[in-house]
């Protein structure tokens, strides 16, 4: 494509142009541990489980580093807020002038609820770095009902109670049931959320939003 003067424009909604791994997370927090061309720490934390699988992914980030990849040929940065923006400028070395925001399309219903109607605090995703074991540890320590949509039997184990719920959302309009019974959805996510379209979602119900002072949060 750069050979024929064809612009090529890329997507950006992880970090996997300084992160080898792609999120910035290890170990339970925020790593930035690979900033500055430094991606052999991915290898001597053994971010992927695996000492052979973590050189690799050092190995693929150093290449594209070492002989430009990205920058001799993208034309323009897509990142869904500025707060991915400005990342790329900071720590990836792209130009300002390279990057677009253009936020992640979300539907808007014909109607909002009354969040003060709500039954429950609301969680979405099971991952690590979202905040799951956070917010199951608040609905343990102050007894007040939540529900988690989704699939995870490994954290079924928390349900003892009665007060959390696993609802399993099996189309958009019972994803969409889900959020608009809702007194409040719930993101403690614990590293640099590029967007978090469950809470574009949830809003887009009227439901309002607890989130981590964090990322694109």
């Amino acid at each position: 494509c750069t050979r024929r003067g064809i612009p090529v424009v890329m997507s950006v909604y992880d970090f996997r142009l300084t992160c080898p791994t792609h999120n910035h997370y290890h170990a339970g927090q925020v790593c930035t541990s690979c900033l500055g061309g430094r991606e052999l720490q991915c290898v001597r934390q053994n971010c992927r489980g695996s000492r052979a699988e973590s050189l690799a992914f050092a190995a693929r980030n150093m290449v594209a580093r070492w002989f430009d990849l990205f920058s001799n040929h993208v034309s323009v940065y897509v990142t869904p807020t500025p707060f991915t923006a400005n990342w790329l400028t900071a720590h990836a070395g792209v130009p300002a002038d390279r990057t677009a925001v253009v936020p992640c399309v979300i539907d808007i219903p014909a109607d909002v609820v009354d969040p003060a109607e709500g039954r429950y605090f609301a969680f979405g995703r099971f991952v690590e770095e979202k905040g799951v074991e956070v917010v199951l540890e608040a609905a343990h320590r102050t007894g007040l009902p939540l529900w988690l949509a989704g699939d995870a039997p490994s954290y079924k184990h928390h349900t003892t109670g009665g007060q959390i719920r696993f609802v399993q959302t099996r189309s958009r309009e019972e994803l969409a049931t889900f959020y608009r019974g809702a007194r409040c959805f719930v993101m403690p996510s614990i590293w640099f959320e590029t967007f978090g379209i469950v809470v574009a979602e949830s809003m887009s119900h009227g439901v309002p939003v607890l989130a981590s002072r964090i990322g694109a949060l």
